[in-house]
């Protein structure tokens, strides 16, 4: 079965060239995954938020997009995407870092979460839905949100593993898989389950594509089992059959 995934896959990637755009949390996957969906047919036109945002409200001629769900059914609800093209592909969970060989706070906890961010001289998190995950509820809902407002950053047009390595932060918090895809780095922890937030990141077809057939079959290759392994090395569940 698996074979046959693959070679419908080539099949399908030799009829034309296909540009993706995908949010940051399954950057590592899809960057694994490309060259067996042979890569010199594949461009990847951008990978955060901006890049998302900016394909979809001007109708660039993207042919997929991968984005948290609630991002991609808002943009169908514009018309902005094939109607029933959008397919869940993994889950993922807010993860948090420190460089390597630095110390390791306690997380764990609530208590302990709440005392680590409390301590930590800087932190940080992504322009995205983690980040206003964390800035919106989990700060104010742990009761330190103006206590660490000035020691706190959002990273935007870099992940947030870059800013930690490079000691633009101390601690940073994003999607396991970003986190996983740097160098560098030392993945402490989890959000602790009682609040964490799980996020569905899903593939859709743009109506602006102009190879829908073509991104179809990659979109079912991505959900497929042919493309699990790779979505787990980085940290995420996969949601396809």
């Amino acid at each position: 079965m698996r074979h046959t995934l693959l070679l419908i896959a080539a099949l399908a990637c030799q009829a034309a060239d296909l540009t993706v755009v995908t949010s940051g949390a399954f950057r590592g996957p899809y960057q694994e995954l490309a060259p067996t969906y042979r890569a010199d047919r594949l461009t990847l036109a951008g990978t955060d938020t901006i890049d998302i945002n900016n394909a979809l409200r001007n109708d660039k001629p993207v042919d997929v997009v991968i984005a948290d769900s609630a991002t991609l059914a808002d943009y169908a609800r514009q018309g902005k995407l094939r109607p029933n093209s959008q397919v869940d592909l993994v889950r993922s969970k807010i993860s948090i870092a420190v460089r390597a060989g630095a110390a390791h706070p306690d997380v764990s906890t609530l208590d302990a979460l709440k005392q680590a961010l409390l301590s930590a001289r800087s932190i940080g998190f992504s322009a995205s839905v983690s980040g206003n995950y964390l800035s919106s509820e989990l700060f104010p809902q742990l009761g330190i949100a103006e206590q660490i407002q000035s020691k706190i950053k959002r990273i935007s047009g870099h992940p947030v593993g870059e800013a930690i390595v490079s000691g633009e932060v101390e601690l940073g918090f994003q999607q396991i898989s970003e986190l996983l895809a740097v160098k560098g780095l030392d993945v402490i922890g989890d959000l602790p389950a009682s609040v964490q937030r799980n996020s569905t990141f899903s593939a859709a077809i743009p109506t602006a594509s102009q190879h829908p057939v073509e991104a179809k079959a990659l979109v079912d290759w991505l959900a497929s089992p042919a493309a699990f392994d790779a979505i787990r090395h980085f940290g995420l569940v996969p949601l396809g059959h």
